[in-house]
């Protein structure tokens, strides 16, 4: 049926494959709409707050509330669908 080495390649080096292609592909969407990987590191407090309206992204672009959660729904979106359908 299933040998500890077929498990071993589904499930540990087939995953570690999909999730570097899943955090590169995260990594160029983020950085095709101004957010670099540098500048993403301990931003989510910030990202997340409510309050923030004017947060800068690498280009010094000012993004809102409303921005930031409409692009991070639709990058979801995405990907969700992304990940069903291939």
């Amino acid at each position: 049926m299933c040998s500890m080495k077929l498990v071993a390649l589904c499930y540990g080096q087939m995953a570690m494959i999909e999730a570097s292609g899943a955090f590169f592909a995260f990594f160029v969407v983020m950085a095709e709409n101004g957010w670099w990987p540098s500048r993403l590191i301990g931003i989510r407090r910030s990202w997340e707050s409510i309050n923030n309206n004017d947060l800068l992204d690498s280009y010094g672009q000012e993004w809102t509330y409303e921005q930031r959660f409409f692009f991070s729904f639709f990058f979801y979106i995405f990907t969700k669908f992304s990940c069903d359908n291939f």
